[in-house]
């Protein structure tokens, strides 16, 4: 603005191709170029299935064109929560023909791709989201994080309304707030919103207070699932027993499998109104699978695999509550705690190419890993020995026991 000597931050809507002794305009009409308050929302999908919203105005650059063209070759499906469309290498097909900022979608994708979108930023207040009774898949249309207490500030939760992304969820408890793993909300989430009566949400401007604070994932888990895997996953609220007594500490980690496959893990974590360590498990999923469970513990290495408690994997099922989670049970791990403690390697250093001996039982079955410091498995044996790389450093042992679980145990090798 020259009479302001000011400099406005616009983006241009036009662009022009160089012609030479080209006219481009006239007095009836000029060429107009139109300048807006535009920014951009990058996205890095991720191999598989990404739950996504946006946060720019969809409708003005029409964003299902846009994000097509996006991923490209790349790009496999999309889903609304009625509808969708496949890409089918040189069309899209499907009865997805529109997208806007109050929806969640689930984009698959075959690699990962970064796509950029730009457009104005919306405002939550002109999308009121519209919550019927069950789930519900709806956008984010904010450019800022919340907690997840002032994102449904202007809504009236009830006991037993939860709200979920792909990693993490929190569920909401009258008189105490909304508690579980999922603490911020943050633009691009794809959120889905399980509501007991309904209603309308909107989302307040700007960011409240100084409480946000990181989601629990699963980041620095010992089990880590690809929750991209699958496009689908369920909530499970827990507390976990060994030997019959209610583990109190959050040194634990829970975890459910599916034929051997991690599908969730998480912590525990206390939780002050129910006065328990609850572990609230994110499981990744599609069709129906029986889940098993598994326990480790982060003090001493120590995995038991030996839970009396399955579960079948069900698409949005929400499994236990606050005031009745589900107990998962864990049995025979004394012989394993006893295996820990007993368990050494010698010598340790060893030399390059000399064998180190492990004190298992003359009866157990083992099988044992070499791990470099990348985390990749260089070595497999069922020996009661193993034999140092050739290559010195400290390396991870892993030594799996039939019948009790696995062990770990650092090799320095000179």
């Amino acid at each position: 603005i020259y009479s302001l000597n000011q400099e406005l931050d616009l983006t241009c809507a036009n662009t022009l191709t160089f012609s030479d002794n080209a006219m481009i305009g006239d007095i009836e009409p000029p060429y107009a170029i139109n300048f807006m308050n535009a920014i951009t929302q990058t996205t890095n999908f991720r191999s598989g299935w990404n739950w996504w919203s946006s946060y720019v105005d969809l409708a003005d650059i029409n964003g299902l064109a846009m994000l097509e063209e996006g991923l490209g070759e790349a790009g496999v499906q999309i889903k609304s929560q009625s509808k969708f469309v496949i890409n089918y290498g040189t069309t899209w097909l499907g009865g997805l023909n529109a997208i806007n900022n109050e929806q969640t979608l689930k984009v698959q994708v075959n690699a990962p791709i970064t796509v950029d979108l730009t457009s104005k930023p919306v405002s939550p207040a002109d999308y009121p989201l519209t919550l019927n009774a069950g789930w519900n898949w709806i956008g984010y249309p904010c450019t800022n994080s919340l907690s997840v207490a002032n994102a449904f500030s202007n809504y009236a939760p009830v006991s037993g309304d939860q709200v979920k992304t792909q990693a993490a969820y929190a569920i909401y408890r009258a008189g105490v707030g909304w508690i579980g793993g999922l603490r911020t909300l943050n633009p691009g989430d794809g959120l889905f919103f399980y509501s007991t009566n309904g209603g309308t949400l909107v989302f307040p401007e700007g960011t409240r207070g100084t409480d946000l604070a990181e989601n629990t994932t699963t980041d620095d888990n010992h089990w880590v699932p690809d929750m991209s895997a699958y496009p689908s996953n369920m909530t499970v609220t827990a507390v976990v027993e060994l030997e019959d007594v209610e583990l109190q500490s959050e040194r634990y980690e829970l975890a459910a499998f599916a034929n051997g496959e991690v599908r969730g893990s998480a912590r525990l974590m206390y939780v002050e109104p129910m006065d328990r360590y609850m572990a609230f498990l994110t499981v990744t999923g599609d069709e129906a699978a029986n889940l098993t469970f598994g326990l480790y513990d982060t003090e001493t290495g120590a995995e038991c695999l030996e839970s009396d408690d399955l579960l079948v994997f069900t698409a949005d099922a929400m499994v236990g509550e606050l005031e009745s989670p589900m107990v998962v049970s864990f049995r025979g791990t004394t012989g394993l705690n006893d295996l820990e403690r007993s368990l050494q390697v010698y010598p340790n250093p060893v030399k390059r190419g000399e064998r180190a001996i492990l004190t298992l039982p003359v009866d157990a079955k083992a099988q044992v890993e070499v791990v470099n410091a990348l985390g990749v498995v260089i070595e497999t044996s069922r020996a009661t020995s193993v034999q140092a790389p050739a290559s010195p450093g400290v390396y991870t042992l892993r030594i799996t026991v039939d019948g009790k679980g696995t062990i770990s145990r650092k090799l320095v090798v000179r």
